[in-house]
């Protein structure tokens, strides 16, 4: 059996250390502790029914909806295609706080305008996943090989000029990525990790949170009441 749970974490934001090794290399972690303030859900408990879910959405600006369903993109308002071709696989994409949205197709990143897939800039590997932030900041992170993963921010990324810069590469997969401002937090197996700049382009990783049972799938921060939000999934005989 397959348990989902979804754990809700109060989160100390407090500032990272002014020392950090090299971007682009494992970075040193700094422990610290973090109470469980409640599990919201549970997929044991009684009333939860399997279904069929899409395998991913986002909400954007007055709730704008998009979801992912039959290898498609889809504008859940009226279940168009945002896009007129179906997006290279695997594919991902987000919404960011002006409603662009912003999509991986394969082994590219681009944009969706107007049905086209116009793309920004290509990718080292195919399986990346894009978090949209405040201020034009967008993080790709995905596969670096070698069992590691590597985190990208593409800074204010237009038709006319991208810049793509490598933060840091980590351990195992990533996978979530939750934007704070100039930081971010991501999760690695049952870890979420705070990274953000220390000085230059050195970034430096800080361990916020360790989940009690079952690696982490997704990630969700209230900012307004620095509530983080963490859904883990383990399977059991």
């Amino acid at each position: 059996m397959c348990i989902i749970r979804i754990l809700a974490f109060a989160l100390t934001m407090t500032g990272c250390s002014t020392s950090a090794p090299p971007a682009g290399s494992p970075a040193s972690v700094v422990e610290s502790e973090v109470a469980i303030v409640q599990c919201i859900f549970d997929s044991r408990e009684p009333g939860w029914k399997n279904g069929s879910l899409a395998s991913g959405f986002a909400v954007g600006p007055e709730d704008r909806l998009i979801i992912s369903a039959s290898e498609q993109i889809l504008d859940a308002s009226g279940w168009i295609p945002v896009l007129d071709q179906p997006p290279g696989k695997p594919f991902a994409f987000t919404l960011d706080s002006d409603g662009s949205l912003f999509v991986v197709s394969g082994s590219a990143f681009g944009l969706a305008v107007g049905g086209v897939f116009a793309k920004l800039t290509d990718l080292p590997s195919p399986g990346f996943h894009v978090a949209a932030g405040a201020g034009g900041r967008t993080y790709l992170f995905g596969p670096s090989g070698n069992g590691r993963s590597v985190v990208y921010l593409i800074d204010k990324p237009s038709d006319a000029e991208t810049t793509v810069q490598q933060l840091f590469t980590v351990e195992g997969t990533v996978v979530s990525v939750v934007p704070l401002g100039q930081e971010i937090l991501f999760a690695v197996g049952r870890d979420v990790f705070r990274a953000g700049p220390a000085s230059g382009s050195e970034w430096l990783m800080v361990r916020a949170v360790t989940t009690p049972k079952g690696d982490i799938v997704s990630l969700a921060f209230d900012a307004e009441r620095k509530v983080l939000f963490v859904s883990t999934e383990d399977s059991t005989m």
